[in-house]
Formats: structure tokens, sequence, C-alpha cells
């Protein structure tokens, strides 16, 4: 908790102002009609994460007591106790800041936030949930109203975000609680998750109009799958279409490729996509279990490559979400040759409609974009082969060492796209050196033999990926 009052109040202008120093600038990052350059938009982004992570917080807070109140509706009095008693978790988070600016409040607040573990013992249920609408919830309100600016917390780019931060954290509470369609482990867990899900509704009531009802259905399906208790994998599906929508419907910057260095980390994501993808290709060809973890990984880059890809071709997002989705059950069910056609044949293609989609043409194409996507991704091998291997040449961490042999494969196939674009000289050295890599890679060689191959590429890229 004390990290999180850190990040709080880093975003104040000055100690005790909160965060009154980061709303009208913030809030008009993508609401206004006037462009930013990157260096403002960067900073309006670190403004604002912070306030989106105050206010997660205190819906988290509200979740909890939403669960409470339900859970004592269908007379399950010791499981409602649980969740009121959650929101003094939360003090380290929430009353920092509201004490910078008003003392007498963070003091009030916290003794109201300390009632509800009282009350739930005692009182009917009807009574304690008019008894928190009444005494308990307004007072939170206070605190994002103390804490938040207001033209910040109004808009409806900012609330898209808290929506999505409680989605995130609904798929880890139902991962958590859920091992297999049909069982609660963490009853616990499972209630945080439904509890959040009521803040995320309440939300979405607000900004549906605004959002043209973008993630509408999502949201629906997912209420579905809780109270059904459906598999994690098809939550966190639910919860990612959602959060991909609504990104997307609210003009998130998560939707938009800006700039030299957005296109590069778009493109370096798909180039990751496609190497995690290579390496369950090839561990499916060994027989090797561990084809599905790697497989699994294509999820974890929806909300970095689908974004933009929604706002300007909802269909091929909706196609591409759904391969990323399906690719390790693919991986389980098929045959390796399959499954190599499933990903060569069906996903790659759509990996590249969505590269030329979101990329704007004065990137793609060019020798110094590759050059630099290809080093980017040498600087990710040299990552994860430091995280897999010991000096003493063991693999520890086999996930980790498989991702940086998928992304070499990466290297290897986007440097013989722009090749030809070299001098003889530089293709030759740079071929030589790509060799050397990938025999390193392959015998296990010390971390720092890998990481001077690397080095090598850069002296011999990085002026033809900086021109």
């Amino acid at each position: 908790m004390p990290r999180r009052r850190t990040i709080v109040r880093a975003a104040g202008c000055l100690a005790g102002t909160a965060l009154f120093g980061i709303g009208a600038a913030a809030s008009t990052q993508r609401d206004n009609t006037e462009a930013v350059d990157a260096t403002t938009a960067i900073a309006q982004l670190e403004a604002i994460s912070p306030a989106v992570e105050y206010v997660r917080n205190v819906e988290e807070v509200r979740g909890h007591l939403a669960s409470s109140a339900n859970l004592l509706e269908q007379g399950r009095r010791k499981d409602a106790a649980l969740h009121a008693g959650h929101p003094s978790d939360y003090f380290g988070a929430i009353l920092p800041p509201v004490r910078d600016t008003d003392p007498e409040l963070a003091t009030q607040l916290r003794a109201v936030l300390k009632t509800p573990a009282n009350r739930v013992q005692s009182m009917a249920a009807s009574a304690y949930r008019q008894y928190l609408n009444e005494e308990v919830l307004p007072m939170l309100s206070r605190a994002v109203e103390t804490v938040v600016a207001s033209d910040l917390r109004g808009s409806t780019s900012f609330s898209v975000r808290v929506m999505n931060a409680l989605a995130g954290r609904i798929a880890d509470e139902y991962s958590a609680a859920v091992p297999s369609a049909g069982t609660i482990d963490l009853v616990g867990e499972y209630w945080d998750g439904r509890g959040f899900l009521v803040r995320i509704e309440d939300r979405y009531a607000q900004a549906e109009s605004a959002l043209d009802g973008a993630g509408s259905e999502a949201l629906s399906r997912l209420r579905t799958e809780m109270e059904d208790v459906v598999a994690a994998e098809d939550v966190r599906g639910t919860t990612l279409r959602f959060r991909m929508e609504t990104a997307a419907a609210a003009d998130l910057p998560s939707a938009a490729v800006d700039g030299r260095d957005g296109a590069l980390a778009y493109a370096r994501s798909v180039e990751e996509i496609r190497g995690h993808l290579h390496s369950s290709v090839a561990l499916a060809g060994f027989g090797d279990e561990d084809a599905t973890l790697h497989a699994g990984h294509a999820p974890d880059y929806v909300m970095s490559v689908l974004p933009p890809v929604q706002a300007s071709n909802p269909d091929l997002a909706s196609r591409l979400f759904e391969q990323l989705l399906a690719a390790d059950e693919r991986v389980a069910s098929l045959s390796a040759s399959e499954y190599e056609q499933f990903v060569t044949g069906d996903v790659f293609p759509l990996l590249e409609q969505a590269v030329s989609v979101a990329v704007p043409d004065e990137y793609t194409g060019s020798t110094s974009f590759d050059a630099a996507v290809f080093l980017a991704l040498a600087d990710r091998v040299a990552d994860e082969y430091d995280a897999a291997v010991t000096d003493e040449e063991v693999i520890e961490l086999y996930g980790e060492y498989w991702d940086a042999r998928g992304f070499l494969k990466r290297m290897e196939e986007r440097f013989a796209g722009f090749e030809s674009a070299l001098d003889s000289e530089t293709r030759s050295e740079v071929s030589e050196e790509l060799e050397v890599l990938r025999r390193e890679l392959e015998t296990a060689r010390p971390p720092s033999d890998v990481a001077g191959s690397v080095e090598a590429l850069h002296r011999m890229l990085d002026e033809a990926a900086e021109s």
C-alpha cells in the first residue's frame, strides 16, 4: 500500500494538492479536437494513470460492499461479513490523497469504512443496503471528488479506463477462484469479481450512449458467464473483448498508433505474437506440452494490438481476436501439422492485415523501420535469454528460453525482407552474426555471449535503423 501512496501523490503538481493538478490537461487527451504532441501526450498519460488507479481502488471498495449486500440478501451472513471487512484493506490506497487536501474528511472516511464489518453482523439485509447507500457510498464519492479533478473524472475516456482496469481485476479474481467450469474453489475471490462487475455495469450505464453501445454485448455475456461459472479462459476472453471494444469506442490512446515510436512498438508486439506462435509450432512438432504455454501468450497482446484495428476495421479485429484466443485450444486439439497450418495459414495473414490497418504507410516497408523492428526484437531476445539461462549454461526458465527462440525466428524472417537494401558488407556481417546468435541460443551459451551478439547487431544496424 505505501507504494500506491507514492504513485498517487506524485501525480499532484505540489505536495498537498493531491490530484487536482492533473484535471483539465489530462482529461482532454482525446476528448478535445486539438492535436497534442508526443511529449504532451506522454505527460498526460502519466498523470491519468494514478488517477485511474485511485478511482479503481474506490470502485473495488464499492464492489466489495455490493457483494456484501447481495450475499446478505441471500442469507449468507458469514460470506457477506468477509466482503464487508475488505474496505479497511484499502486505507493505504484511498486515505492519504484525501488527507493531503482534507484531513477531516480522511478521518471521517476511515471511521465510516470500518462500520460495515460491524453492521453486517446484525442488520437486516434491506436495512444494511440502505445504510451503505445513505452513509458509506456518499463518503467514497466525496473522496473521489476531493482527489480527482471534475473534468477528468467526468470524461467518458476516463470512465472507460476505470472500467477496463476493473475488467482486468475480474479476470484475475475469477481465474483464482474457478479452476474449472462449474467449480468455485475460492468463494471470496469469486464474489470479489461479482462485485467488481456490478461497478462496471453501473459505470457503463452512464457511458453507454457516448460509447454507442460498444461493449454492451460483451458486458451482458460476462454477467451470464460468471453466474453460470464457466471456465476461467472464457471469462478472460469476454473481459478482453469488452476492453478492446470500449477502448476503441472511447478513442483511447491505445486505439491509435501515433508516430514512429508508436509504430515501432506496435510492429514489435505483432512480431512477438508471431514469435510465440513459432515456438508453439516448434514445440508441438516435438510433442512438448509447453507448446500450449506459448500458444497461450497470444491473448496477452490483445490490448496492445487490437484496439487500433477495432477502431478502423471491427470485422478484422473480431476475426483476429477469435483466432488469438483459440490458439491454445487449437494446439491441444490439432495434429502438429494441422496446428502449423492454422498458425501460418489463418493467424499470420490476419496479423499482417492488422499491421496494414493500424500502422501508417509512411513506416511500413522502409528499410530503416524494418531494421528498427529487427533490433527491438534482438533486445527482447537478449532480455528473455538472460532471464532463462544461467552463466553455467543451465536453462532454468524453459518458457523464457523458447520466447527468445521464437523472437529470433522473427528476426531471421524480418532480415530476409530487408537485407537486399543493405550494402554487401553490412548484409554479410549481419547474416554471419545472426548465425552466431542462433547457435548460441541452440547450444545454451552464457547470456553474456548472446548479449555480445546483440550489441554487435546494433553496431551494424543502428545507423540504418535511424536513417
